[in-house]
């Protein structure tokens, strides 16, 4: 038998379910609550992006200074950060902030790094088969005995060649500029992400090319938004009755008024309506027909 005293058994003691309630569906908010809602995530969505911008371009520390001294650096400028945004939010909202900016400059940094490597490797497949004469200029007997050798071919042509020559030097100054920031520990972020902001891009110049090559804006159902052809004065005709049209004579007719020009029935040998290459200029010349 042993000295210690056990503990005296007491029975299962019931534990009431959970009192609260999960919420699975979407909020529906009024008016009023959405007001409120936009203008606090304007507000937090201003201070993250200021953060954001401040980690994305860290200051170095002095010179000189040994392992603890960087280290209360780093924690002297981690302070500085929370305060900052806890004086116009608060605490809670200044730890998500920060923790989150933390997190996206250490995903671009990783980001970074790839790039440098996927940029190194291009480098070097291009400058193999730069080394290696073209296809075209050599002799058909000594292609045939190259065919089965597993060595590195040049490139077909040497209009080809020369496309990757200039290819080469564009992957150089990327990868001098990627080298750079990476020494100065700089990160290059887009708010809301490259692709977002590429797709916009894309469409606003696909708009542009459309409208300038006569088509009409296309607006999605329920919008009344006006239009610039429907308005009733174009800055181009604003000139009275007995005065001279703002538009002057080299324009074509409907080219530029209070209508746009329909699209004709050939655009550089692709039916009117037919997508334009990405290749092509937004802007496009007009055949006229007949």
């Amino acid at each position: 038998m042993t000295a210690v005293k056990l503990r005296q058994w007491h029975g299962v003691k019931p534990v009431p379910g959970p009192s609260g309630a999960a919420i699975k569906t979407r909020l529906r908010t009024t008016p009023e609550d959405d007001t409120v809602l936009d203008a606090v995530a304007e507000h937090v969505g201003r201070l993250r992006r200021a953060d954001l911008a401040r980690v994305c371009r860290p200051v170095p520390p002095g010179p000189g200074l040994d392992d603890e001294a960087e280290r209360q650096a780093r924690r002297d400028v981690l302070n500085a950060r929370k305060q900052t945004i806890t004086a116009e939010s608060s605490s809670r909202w200044a730890g998500t902030i920060i923790r989150a900016n933390d997190d996206q400059y250490r995903l671009a940094r990783q980001s970074q790094a790839r790039h440098i490597v996927s940029l190194g490797a291009a480098i070097s497949s291009i400058e193999k088969r730069l080394a290696q004469p073209t296809g075209d200029m050599l002799a058909r007997e000594y292609c045939k005995t190259r065919k089965g050798q597993p060595r590195t071919k040049g490139y077909a042509t040497q209009a080809e060649r020369f496309q990757k020559q200039r290819r080469l030097q564009s992957l150089r100054a990327e990868l001098g500029r990627a080298m750079a920031d990476r020494d100065d520990k700089l990160a290059r972020v887009v708010d809301g992400g490259k692709r977002l902001a590429k797709t916009r891009h894309e469409a606003a110049a696909t708009v542009i090319g459309r409208r300038a090559q006569g088509y009409k804006a296309r607006r999605r159902e329920g919008v009344t938004r006006t239009r610039p052809e429907d308005r009733v004065v174009r800055a181009t005709n604003q000139a009275g009755s007995g005065q001279s049209q703002a538009t002057s004579s080299r324009h074509r007719p409907r080219m530029r008024g209070s209508e746009s020009r329909p699209p004709g029935r050939n655009v550089r040998g692709y039916w009117a309506g037919q997508p334009l290459p990405r290749h092509w200029p937004a802007v496009a010349i007009f055949i006229r027909n007949g």
